[in-house]
Order: structure tokens, then C-alpha cells, then sequence
């Protein structure tokens, strides 16, 4: 039982009554922290890290550059979160993921609208990335891709060496 937010490892064990094996998996249970109401409003402002946060999980497929938070860079305040994928190789993925966002305060005709800002330059023109946002209604059982970001309305843009925003005209709502 899981009730604490956290990455949990667990383990199975099985046995004939004379011998027994066990199965010991690492990182497999995610426990966020409760669900925020609405308005819902991050700015990243409040963290030191985002590992610690427990409103953040963050899964980086390659184990190599993960998502993290930035100091001095934002459109509106001092901190973003910024993924470093200027040296990533083709088919790599990584993964931003918030706490539960509690929508039951909304009745069935309300429209609820999610508004991000991102900043983005390409490695190379041919580059070809995506921003995906995908939702779950239902704890993580089905997911849905709800907008899909990519090839030149993502940016063309591109930059020869790593880039960091530096104005709030780098930046796209």
C-alpha cells in the first residue's frame, strides 16, 4: 500500500512451500501527490528541484538527459523547466508528467483550456520534433494525445550551438 508520494521499488514472492523466488523490480510504483483544483497555475518558482517536488515526475527513456529546472530563465519569473535534447540521438523520448489536476469542480457543459508557454530552436533545419500533451481521464489506464506540436510550427529556428531563451519574444504560447 502506497500512500506517500514517491517512486517505490517492489517485490514478489512466490513459493512451492520448499523453494522460493523472488522478483525484485526498481522504480516500478509512482505515487504523486494529491490532485490540484482549479485554477490550476505552475511556474516553477517554488522548487528547488523537481525530484523532490512530488508534483512532478519526470521519465527519461535513455536515462541520459532528463527534464530539469533552470534558474534565471522563465517568461514571467526566475524558473522553467527545461529539457537539454541538443545532443539526443533519433528515437529518444522523454516524459514531463504532473500530479493529478482535480477537473470534478467543472460541471459537463464547462470547457476547460490548458495554456502553455515553450521555447524551442532546432539542432538543424531538417530536425524533426515533437511536443506532445497527452491526458488521462482515468489514472494512468488509457492515455489520449490531446495536441501534438511539431516540424515548423514547433520552430524554424535553428541554432549551431546549445541555446537557452533569453527574451519573452523566445518564447510561444
Amino acid at each position: 500500500y502506497f500512500d506517500t508520494p514517491g517512486v517505490y521499488t517492489v517485490s514478489l514472492s512466490a513459493t512451492d512451500g520448499s523453494t522460493t523466488d523472488v522478483e525484485t523490480k526498481s522504480q516500478v510504483i509512482t505515487v504523486l501527490a494529491s490532485g490540484t483544483g482549479l485554477p490550476f497555475y505552475e511556474g516553477f518558482e517554488a522548487y528547488t528541484s523537481l525530484d523532490s517536488s512530488n508534483k512532478w515526475f519526470i521519465y527519461d527513456a535513455n536515462d541520459n538527459r532528463p527534464f530539469s529546472l533552470v534558474s534565471n530563465v522563465g517568461y514571467t519569473g526566475q524558473q522553467c523547466v527545461k529539457l537539454n535534447n541538443y545532443a539526443e540521438t533519433v528515437d529518444t523520448y522523454d516524459e514531463l508528467i504532473s500530479s493529478t489536476i482535480d477537473l470534478s469542480s467543472l460541471a459537463s457543459t464547462d470547457i476547460a483550456t490548458l495554456s502553455f508557454r515553450y521555447s524551442y530552436k532546432k539542432k538543424s533545419t531538417s530536425n524533426s520534433e515533437s511536443l506532445k500533451i497527452i491526458a488521462t481521464y482515468d489514472c494512468g489506464e488509457n492515455w489520449v494525445t490531446r495536441k501534438t506540436i511539431s516540424g515548423t510550427t514547433l520552430s524554424s529556428l535553428a541554432t549551431s550551438s546549445q541555446w537557452t531563451p533569453s527574451t519573452t519574444a523566445d518564447w510561444t504560447t
